[in-house]
């Protein structure tokens, strides 16, 4: 649901709490990433490589803190490890 003071290319309400419910998939990794992400000024790459329905998961939408993995990071998925 939009509200309808907001522009057509805002993420509706819905959508953004969604996002934010998937993002506890990264609870596990948050003290990690955000190690990374104080290392250094410029995007570090990340590869990810989900296992079944989590190919569905739009990764790069989803919140580290405050701001998205795709602001971050350059994110790429590969299938399998064995393609590495």
């Amino acid at each position: 649901v939009v509200q309808e003071d907001e522009e057509e290319d805002e993420v509706p309400i819905d959508a953004t709490q969604e996002l934010k419910q998937f993002s506890r998939l990264l609870d596990p990794f948050k003290e990690e990433l955000r190690k990374i992400c104080t290392r250094t000024e410029k995007k570090k790459k990340l590869v990810i490589i989900p296992d079944k329905y989590l190919f569905s998961v739009p990764f790069g939408a989803l919140y580290l803190e405050t701001t998205q993995l795709v602001d971050e990071f350059d994110i790429s998925y590969s299938p399998s490890i064995g393609i590495l």
